[in-house]
């Protein structure tokens, strides 16, 4: 989860590296537009939603949890 400023747009933390090898379903929230947003929607591993729209968030939660038991991304994805 980041803020909604502009440093936080271009801000990738090295945790989303960690995530996306587990393979697992990821829950981006955040500004609109983002390095994050972008990698996670590019490689589709899971979900972003902006951090100022509750709505979205909860439905972001709701794909995640309904993605929980999908076959993890194949490896070059991730890679």
């Amino acid at each position: 989860m980041r803020e909604n400023n502009e440093e936080s747009k271009k801000t990738l933390s090295g945790k989303i590296f960690e995530l996306l090898r587990a393979g697992r379903p990821i829950l981006s929230v955040g500004p609109q537009h983002s390095v994050i947003a972008d990698l996670v929607n590019e490689t589709q591993t899971g979900v972003h939603a902006y951090i100022e729209d509750p709505q979205a968030i909860a439905e972001a939660l709701r794909i995640c949890y309904s993605r929980r038991n999908d076959p993890p991304p194949p490896k070059e994805v991730i890679e």
